[in-house]
């Protein structure tokens, strides 16, 4: 008899978990009654897309409206403190904003512990996801200049700013809704230029638990610090499946992301939607995740 596996899952910007339960049920109903779900809510509410408040009452609900550093580590925080509560899982799974954040999540574990430290999980499922963001200043592109705020400050002045053309999604809608700078109460303007990282000012937390200065709590101002295999040498080393759709604006994202995923321990389907999980490929994108599960 197969063993329980327990399965962490994670919704898209503007959905919650009981749209992502829904979402995923056809998908679902094909996998082994072994395989036990459990869905999690974001922390934020949000405006959604019209494919989801046309057909789905709300709260809408995200890990962040946009993924800058303290955000990033906000997400983290709630996803760990339910696995201590909830835990353990097995498997983390996710789609599109969910997908990512469980990818940076998988990625900080590798990068803030030693080598011989177990895995959080024992394998991920990533649908339509876009690029996972860092909650360290010291990895990924810097990408403020693409949310609207000046890049070339001194805390980040050492990472590529430049992000390939081909990752900066064409499609207005997308590109409007996603990368936009997260301009709330208590978080620095557009025109903010002021620079904290030589001085701790007695702060207690950082972005990350590397012990190096930039990452120490650096007040208001705001960071987008993007993971991708050509500027980071961490990899996420348990097995990954890799779900995307051929017409979806995120799928050079999706793309790359295997890239930042051991090569030996990756199942990959290219479904012929978009932003989706298309119900009339069910068995398809089922198959992969049982591949990629059988390996437990």
């Amino acid at each position: 008899m197969m063993a329980r596996l327990r399965v962490l899952c994670l919704h898209g910007m503007g959905a919650n978990s009981r749209i992502f339960k829904e979402q995923m049920s056809p998908v679902r109903s094909l996998l082994p009654s072994e395989y036990s779900f459990t869905f999690l809510d974001g922390l934020e509410t949000c405006i959604p897309p019209a494919e989801i408040s046309d057909f789905y009452a709300g709260p809408y609900l995200c890990w962040y409206k946009s993924p800058c550093a303290h955000k990033v580590a906000q997400a983290h925080k709630r996803i760990l403190s339910f696995m201590r509560s909830e835990g353990p899982f097995d498997v983390i799974l996710g789609f599109s904003q969910g997908a990512s954040i469980a990818a940076s999540l998988l990625v900080h574990h590798q990068l803030d512990n030693p080598p011989d430290t177990p895995p959080l999980f024992r394998a991920a499922i990533f649908i339509c996801s876009p690029l996972p963001f860092s909650r360290c200043l010291s990895r990924g592109y810097n990408t403020r200049g693409y949310f609207g705020l000046k890049a070339n400050i001194k805390a980040v002045e050492s990472r590529p700013a430049k992000v390939p053309d081909y990752l900066i999604p064409q499609d207005n809608e997308y590109f409007e809704y996603f990368l936009k700078p997260e301009l709330e109460s208590g978080l620095e303007s557009d025109s903010s230029t002021e620079e904290e990282d030589d001085e701790d000012n007695g702060s207690q937390d950082r972005f990350c638990s590397t012990v190096h200065k930039g990452c120490r709590k650096l007040g208001m101002t705001l960071y987008y610090q993007m993971f991708h295999a050509s500027v980071d040498d961490v990899r996420i080393t348990i097995p990954t499946a890799h779900i995307y759709g051929r017409s979806d604006p995120w799928r050079p994202h999706s793309v790359d992301l295997v890239g930042l995923c051991d090569s030996g321990k990756v199942w990959a389907y290219q479904h012929d939607g978009g932003h989706e999980i298309p119900r009339d490929e069910s068995e398809e994108i089922c198959d992969t995740i049982e591949s990629t599960l059988s390996t437990l």
